[in-house]
C-alpha cells in the first residue's frame, strides 16, 4: 500500500491540467483495493465563467523535463487521458484520472460545470452519484484572452527579487490565432533561495483569441522546463449528452465537504 502522502502528490498531478472552473480543494489515500478522494468545493455558491459561441473539445498533455548535474535529462509527461468539452452555450465538462502513474484502483472523475442550469456536478461513475453544487454564472461572454499587457512592465519586490512581463504580440499555434506574454523573475544574489549567483525563472503562456483558453505554456527554471499544451482540439459541438447527469444516478446536493470513496 503507497502512503497517502503519496497518493495525495499524485492525485493533485492528475487534477493539474483541469480547467480553473473545475479546481477545488483535493487529498487522497488508496491502493489497488479502492480510493477515498476527500473534496472541498470552497464558498458557496461557485462562481463560473461562460463563454458561449465558441465550443472546442481537447486533450491537455502536461510535460516536465529535469536537467541532474551530470546533464542527465529525466522526462516526465503526465498521463493524457483527461478530456475538456465546452459547448456553445459554455457548459464545460472535464474527465481526468485521478492517479496517474499510482499503483493504486483507477478512478477518473468528471466535472460538469452547468451556468446554464445554475450547478457544478462532480460525477462518481462508480458509485453513481452525481455530487451537485449551487453555481452562480459571470454572465454568457463571447471568447476573449485574458487582458493583454502592450508594453513592457517591470516590478521590485522585497529582497531585490526583480518581475517583468514583456506582450509577444500575435502568432499562430495549433492552426489558430493567439496571443502571448512572457514572464520573468530574477532572483539576485543573497535572495531569499540562498543564492550565490544570480538565477532567472520564466515563463511563455500563449492564449488562444478564438476560444479564450491557453493552448500552451512553457516555464523554465535552472533545472527543468515545463511545458502544457492541447492535443486533439477539435471545434465541433461536443454531444449534449455530455452535459446532463446520466439516468439512474442519485443527484445529491452539497454545501460542504464531502467524501467519495471507491472500492475494487
Amino acid at each position: 500500500m503507497r502512503t497517502s502522502s503519496i497518493l495525495t502528490a499524485a492525485a493533485l498531478l492528475g487534477i493539474a491540467a483541469l480547467s480553473a472552473n473545475a479546481q477545488m480543494g483535493m487529498s487522497a489515500s488508496g491502493n489497488d483495493k479502492g480510493a477515498t478522494i476527500n473534496l472541498s468545493p470552497g464558498p458557496m455558491p461557485v462562481r463560473l465563467q461562460q463563454v458561449t459561441g465558441a465550443p472546442y473539445s481537447a486533450r491537455p498533455v502536461n510535460e516536465s523535463v529535469t536537467t541532474l548535474a551530470n546533464g542527465t535529462h529525466l522526462t516526465r509527461q503526465a498521463p493524457s487521458d483527461s478530456v475538456v468539452y465546452r459547448d456553445s452555450q459554455g457548459r464545460v465538462r472535464t474527465e481526468r484520472p485521478m492517479f496517474p502513474n499510482a499503483p493504486t484502483a483507477p478512478v477518473t472523475l468528471i466535472y460538469i460545470d452547468d451556468p446554464v442550469a445554475g450547478y457544478r456536478y462532480l460525477l462518481d461513475r462508480d458509485n453513481q452519484v452525481a455530487h451537485r453544487m449551487a453555481a452562480a454564472s459571470t454572465g454568457a461572454s463571447p471568447a476573449a484572452p485574458p487582458n493583454q499587457i502592450t508594453q513592457p512592465q517591470t516590478h521590485a519586490v522585497p529582497n531585490g527579487i526583480s518581475i517583468s512581463a514583456e506582450p509577444l504580440g500575435p502568432s499562430t499555434m495549433l492552426g489558430i490565432p493567439v496571443v502571448g506574454v512572457k514572464n520573468t523573475t530574477t532572483f539576485p544574489v543573497g535572495s531569499s533561495m540562498g543564492n550565490d549567483q544570480p538565477v532567472t525563472q520564466s515563463s511563455e503562456t500563449w492564449y488562444s483569441t478564438q476560444l479564450g483558453i491557453m493552448v500552451y505554456s512553457k516555464s523554465i527554471s535552472p533545472t527543468a522546463v515545463t511545458t502544457s499544451t492541447l492535443k486533439d482540439l477539435s471545434f465541433m459541438e461536443p454531444d449534449p449528452a455530455l452535459f446532463t447527469v446520466p439516468a439512474g444516478y442519485k443527484i445529491v446536493d452539497e454545501t460542504g465537504p464531502f467524501t467519495i470513496k471507491v472500492t475494487r
